[in-house]
């Protein structure tokens, strides 16, 4: 979108402030309604739409003395899309034109928009840049796109992608090289991206689409697209909809990718829509089946109070951890990982963007040898050495996926790779810490809500996993700190609510950095705030860590000595 200027009037639903300005690099405005979710790819800075009745702006890169106009592009030869693997038959079907300036490879792509049937203007966009212009259409009561080519409908099988291009990889995957008019596979695509309005408020279009038997929604499996699905599914007649779901983010990802077995899957697999999350009896027996039962794996025995009280970890939820800053959770991380290791042939992916690939694989190669490897003044044989590297080389081996990437990284990139994370077996996914994978956004929170949806989405996949999920507390501002021994509250929780409302469990520790004695300062106590797979929240034990060898070790709260330090948490008294 760019930076954002401000909120302006709408002139498609009348609202008054709904209507997000944005500037983008190359000094042009666009923006986007949250009221209607209309949008203007051009526009003034106010948001108000600016019309193009020509792709003049352009006239000494065509090399043409006259303007490009809809004779022009209509004379450019139809195309396939070669980056994409789309071939120039699907191309052909769809109506799609490519101009080559200056270049072997195409520089420019023409998707044809229809009114009722007949063309009314092309969106042109330019690969390199990724930049979109249009030619003589502009209002939300176009038809949608590939419509055109099966005017009459009614057909058993609609399917509907968030993209022109997406149709056409759909098509290709589902009917094969060869394109024709094919019914049982009617594709179309929404013409501005996500937005639902171009179905629901246009009677003719749909009429259109209420006059097949099955509607499949392959739209971005992303929050927009699984937001629009949801509006479309609910707008049109009950039991006509059904939502897709598969591994990449849209249909030409997928082709880009070979999968098109398990996209044609996701479109038999697809499921009927019901409002409410409404279930049948029928489908009752199913998930209840033993296949469907989702075992817990327990966290390892340092935190033995909390698998005794919490029964460890499920996949399909999300486990929110929070402390205080040097508090150790990514110990608390590590001597997880390197339990999952030992005692499962799980995978495991590691998303931090504070530490270095080196610095997690050093901390799991300490815990094999009990030793601080980090430290400079820690010893390590040669032997040692060797028998820890082919440790880390054959346990761990394809079993540790690490992101290497230190610092931001944001929103939709960030979510591709956990996603694949998940599409190569990753049953078990740490994310340490949402801040930073949020940040750098103008709006934190709604960057943190984004992110926690996306994963709650990716919950509800049938290969979903784990997610352990770190967040950041905000500061005190007034008493003893978190690092003070300070027991963290779901208020203090940075960010938005929404962190504490999508997490299946929030567990939180408490630690006295500034304790008299090392026993108490290196002691952390664990506090289960939220828990809705069991119901039950209070303290969860403690664990201390060895200054020697580095590991966490079970902390029996029965035999702890209240004299060893005068600001002795008061642990059995916390909820």
């Amino acid at each position: 979108m760019g930076i954002s200027v401000g909120n302006f009037g709408c002139d498609e639903c009348g609202s008054n402030d709904n209507n997000g300005v944005y500037q983008a690099e190359d000094g042009t405005y666009n923006s986007h309604c949250f009221g209607c979710d209309h949008n203007n790819r051009l526009c003034d800075e106010r948001g108000h739409a600016i019309e193009r009745a020509t792709l003049n702006t352009h006239k000494e890169e065509y090399e043409m003395d006259d303007q490009l106009t809809f004779d022009d592009i209509q004379e450019l030869p139809v195309v396939g899309v070669k980056a994409r693997r789309i071939y120039k038959s699907i191309g052909q079907l769809y109506g799609m034109r490519g101009a080559k300036i200056d270049s072997d490879d195409l520089t420019h792509h023409y998707y044809p928009f229809h009114k009722d049937g007949k063309l009314v203007g092309y969106q042109e966009r330019t690969v390199a840049t990724k930049d979109f212009r249009s030619l003589g259409y502009g209002k939300q009561d176009i038809d949608l796109q590939g419509m055109e080519i099966w005017p009459n409908g009614g057909s058993r099988y609609l399917v509907i992608t968030e993209g022109f291009l997406d149709a056409m990889a759909a098509q290709q995957m589902l009917t094969g090289k060869v394109a024709d008019r094919d019914k049982r596979f009617v594709i179309v695509s929404l013409p501005n991206g996500s937005n639902a309005n171009h179905i629901l408020k246009n009677l003719k279009t749909r009429e259109w689409v209420e006059s097949f038997e099955k509607v499949i929604l392959m739209l971005d499996q992303d929050k927009p697209g699984m937001d629009c699905a949801k509006k479309i599914a609910v707008g049109l007649r009950p039991g006509l909809v059904h939502i897709a779901e598969y591994s990449e983010k849209d249909a030409c990802d997928m082709l880009e990718a070979d999968k098109d077995t398990e996209f044609k899957r996701s479109f038999w697999d697809a499921k009927k829509y019901s409002p409410a999350d409404i279930v049948t009896a029928s489908s009752v027996r199913e998930i209840l089946s033993e296949e469907n039962m989702v075992e817990a794996l327990p966290y390892p025995d340092f935190a033995a109070d909390l698998n005794m009280g919490w029964y460890g970890k499920r996949k399909g939820e999300i486990t929110l951890f929070a402390a205080g800053t040097g508090l150790g959770k990514s110990s608390f991380f590590k001597e997880d990982m390197f339990h999952i290791m030992n005692n499962t042939e799980e995978k495991i992916g590691v998303v931090s963007l504070e530490e270095s690939t080196r610095d997690i694989l050093m901390g799991i190669q300490g815990l094999y040898l009990n030793k601080r490897v980090n430290l400079p003044t820690t010893v390590v044989s040669e032997e040692e050495k060797e028998t820890s590297l082919d440790w880390l080389e054959n346990k761990c081996g394809d079993r540790l996926v690490m992101l290497d990437h230190q610092g931001s990284s944001m929103g939709d990139d960030l979510m591709q790779k956990i996603r694949y994370l998940i599409d190569i077996g990753c049953g078990y996914i740490y994310i340490d810490h949402i801040t930073l994978a949020t940040a750098g956004s103008e709006n934190t929170n709604k960057a943190i809500d984004d992110f926690m949806d996306s994963l709650l989405s990716l919950c509800k996949k049938k290969n979903a996993p784990w997610f352990g999920v770190v967040s950041h507390l905000r500061k005190t501002s007034d008493g003893k700190s978190f690092e003070e021994g300070a027991v963290p509250t779901m208020d203090d929780l940075k960010g938005s609510g929404s962190i504490k409302q999508i997490a299946f469990e929030v567990i939180m520790f408490a630690r006295n950095m500034n304790a008299k004695t090392e026993v108490v300062r290196n002691r952390t106590d664990i506090y289960v705030k939220k828990a809705r797979s069991v119901g039950k929240t209070g303290p969860a034990g403690s664990y201390t860590f060895d200054s020697e060898t580095g590991r966490l070790k079970y902390v029996d709260r029965d035999k702890i000595n209240v004299d060893d330090d005068d600001e002795e948490n008061e642990f059995e008294m916390m909820a």
